[in-house]
Parts: C-alpha cells; sequence; structure tokens
C-alpha cells in the first residue's frame, strides 16, 4: 500500500519588482516623499560607460516632514545584501547615524513604519 502526505501549495515569492512598488505605495500613501538611487554603470548612447551613484548605494532614501528619513534597500524575499551593500549601508548607520532597512516582506514595512509613528507620538 503506498503512503503520501498531502502538503500546503506553495506560497508564490514576491519577486523584488513586486516588493519596490508594494513598498512606494505604502510610503505615498503614508505620506513619505520617496527618491530612487540610482547607481551602476550606465552605457551611454555614444557607446561610453558612465559610473552614476556609489557602490552598494540603498534602492531609495525616504523622507516625511513629522518623522526622522530612512534609507530603503528592497530584495525580494529571499534575497540577500551583498558585501558591498553591507558596507555601505554599515557605514551610512555609523558614520551619518541614518537608518538603512533592508525589507523583503512589505509587512515588515508596515512594522518599520509603526515604531516610527509610536516613538513620535511619545
Amino acid at each position: 500500500m503506498r503512503h503520501f502526505k498531502l502538503k500546503p501549495p506553495l506560497a508564490p515569492q514576491l519577486s523584488e519588482d513586486d516588493v519596490e512598488k508594494s513598498c512606494r505605495d505604502l510610503l505615498a500613501y503614508r505620506g513619505w516623499y520617496v527618491v530612487r538611487l540610482q547607481s551602476g554603470l550606465f552605457k551611454t548612447p555614444d557607446g561610453r560607460f558612465v559610473r552614476m551613484g556609489s557602490p552598494g548605494l540603498p534602492d531609495y532614501i525616504c523622507v516625511h516632514q513629522a518623522h526622522p528619513g530612512f534609507f530603503l534597500e528592497t530584495k525580494r524575499q529571499k534575497g540577500q545584501l551583498t558585501l558591498v551593500q553591507q558596507q555601505k549601508h554599515f557605514e551610512i548607520a555609523t558614520a551619518f547615524q541614518i537608518p538603512v532597512i533592508t525589507i523583503n516582506e512589505p509587512n515588515d514595512l508596515v512594522d518599520y513604519l509603526k515604531e516610527l509613528e509610536d516613538k513620535a507620538l511619545r
């Protein structure tokens, strides 16, 4: 006789684009101004390459009139920071005392914003 186990269907994994869009939408809804920080190597129309930004720079900077700003890095659900990103984020957080958060799940951003808002009420 053959035995089998029923398994729940695998939950779909969010892509980094899904996480980014959810975060941008949530931040806009809650009154945050979000700016994309472009970094990397870009090819110009005449074929040259130009480096923009600095390696490891977080994806976004988020500012609000009533709450401290922060840098935001988005990753797919199981995404990991590169070593260069870890170093840059540590530099920003340590040298400039500006929080850098990495979000893999949009609900984690909800929790972070709630914590910021609760601090403002105290």
